[in-house]
């Protein structure tokens, strides 16, 4: 499924032990485009639809990158009780700035199952020890893993090691 495994031979053959980050990441993929040229589309792994509004995405197509946002139905034309709701993802779309479906498909190439990402940009924030960047879970995670097999290299130890970076851990 897209795992990748080194494995480091230790002098016996157990205990066995696993250093597994996981390098799969929540996004998004393109479903269909409206004849308004907005673009429907489907979430990859976990997302909650309060977070997903206003979120600002890149759309990865064979002719480049597409930024845009996400946006839905106005609040003035939603019903009283539907604004009290959490708007479901499928009631959203993203605004690529286009005005039509042919704009969307011939001009900008976007096709349904490109993939879109959230874009987030590496920040170092106000107190400079701390850092903003999205997927910090995945990356540290893999990178201990790789790091500590790497130093293994050419030590003597009892354990077989397996650094594992995983996927499918976003969809469950």
């Amino acid at each position: 499924l897209g795992s990748f495994i080194c494995e480091k031979k230790g002098t016996s053959a157990g205990p066995k032990v696993m250093l597994a980050g996981h390098l799969d990441e929540v996004g998004f993929m393109v479903k269909s485009v409206t004849k308004e040229g907005f673009v429907k589309f489907l979430a990859l792994g976990g997302w909650w639809g309060h977070v997903v509004l206003g979120q600002r995405l890149i759309i990865k197509t064979r002719k480049g990158d597409v930024h845009g946002v996400v946006g839905s139905k106005p609040p003035h034309e939603l019903l009283d009780e539907d604004r009290k709701k959490v708007l479901e993802i499928k009631q959203m779309y993203i605004d690529v700035g286009a005005t039509s479906d042919w704009d969307v498909r011939k001009k900008l190439d976007i096709r349904p199952g490109d993939p879109i990402l959230p874009d987030s940009a590496f920040t170092q924030m106000a107190n400079p020890n701390l850092l903003l960047a999205k997927a910090w879970d995945n990356r540290i995670g893999c990178a201990l893993a790789a790091d500590t097999a790497k130093r293994l290299q050419g030590q003597s130890h009892p354990n077989t090691l397996y650094a594992v970076a995983t996927v499918q851990e976003e969809v469950g």
